[in-house]
């Protein structure tokens, strides 16, 4: 069981270039990942996307990546014709129309313009490897991450569960009660109204029969059971089970809805109320399963 909320980070370099990825990703019903890489690198875009969607089923993910070019600090190739000719026409201008000439070193070396471009084509490879091992170093410790929370929230749901369990074994012990107080309270009112009259046992046993037919609960507390059980089979699969519990919690609370529509008893009443207490808790806890 894996949480959908983590945070992983990874540095690779080399000797040219350096790479730092970092992932954050938090719920989300489907897979959906919002990745920009540095316009340099951009043609790698797929390649990250593949590596992240092999890895991570479902939740919102956010990428940022942080491109280093060694390479510019050890020697920085310049264009020094274009300095010379920005120099030339500051002075040609100054003479001209009379101006204070604030062309300094510092204005000519922060002017992006006289670098000359570097054609990292023959980097691409090279380029590939290192974003590539900074995405699985980042992908592991955010797995490590999401793995770590999803067994603190398997105890969480554990515990849910378990206290569902309970409450449906106790509606399962009250339950032929219901039908009993019926009963009771059926022949008690016959005999008010038919005093010294003899009461046709018959016609009471079918009514009660009736009465117990539409209150039966008893097929849907074994589908409780099911469901329940269900849970701790899909906990022990290695792979996303996030929709399976989604699935799960519509299921189980179907079943109490139409236990809860058929009951006539204040304590069965409020047991189905518990219980749905528990699935709603369960069921937000569900939403950070991957």
């Amino acid at each position: 069981m894996k949480s959908m909320t983590g945070y992983g980070k990874g540095i690779y370099e080399d000797d040219n270039f350096k790479i730092t990825i970092e992932i954050k990703t938090v719920n989300h019903k489907l897979f959906d990942l919002s990745l920009k890489l540095p316009r340099k690198i951009i043609f790698l875009e797929d390649d990250v996307r593949k590596i992240i969607k092999s890895k991570i089923n479902r939740g919102h993910i956010d990428v940022f990546c942080v491109f280093e070019d060694k390479r510019k600090e050890n020697a920085l190739d310049v264009d020094y014709t274009l300095i010379e000719n920005y120099i030339n026409l500051s002075k040609t201008l100054c003479e001209k129309y009379n101006l204070y000439n604030d062309y300094s070193v510092s204005k000519i070396i922060s002017n992006p313009e006289v670098y000359k471009n570097d054609d990292l084509d023959c980097y691409n490879e090279e380029i590939k490897q290192i974003v590539s091992t900074a995405t699985d170093i980042a992908l592991k410790n955010l797995l490590l991450m999401r793995e770590n929370e999803g067994k603190n929230l398997e105890i969480v749901l554990t515990n849910s569960i378990e206290s569902i369990q309970s409450i449906v074994n106790k509606m399962r012990a009250i339950s032929p009660k219901v039908v009993e107080e019926y009963e009771q309270r059926l022949e008690q009112n016959m005999i008010k109204l038919l005093g010294n009259t003899e009461i046709d046992k018959t016609q009471l046993l079918g009514e009660v029969a009736i009465y117990a037919d539409k209150v039966n609960i008893e097929e849907e507390l074994n589908r409780l059971d099911s469901h329940l059980k269900s849970y701790y089979d899909y906990i022990k699969l290695n792979e996303p089970i996030g929709k399976k519990l989604d699935f799960l919690v519509q299921e189980i609370n179907r079943e109490l809805n139409t236990s809860g529509s058929k009951s006539n008893n204040y304590d069965l009443t409020k047991m189905v109320l518990d219980a749905k207490y528990e699935l709603e808790k369960f069921r937000e806890q569900v939403q950070n399963i991957e």
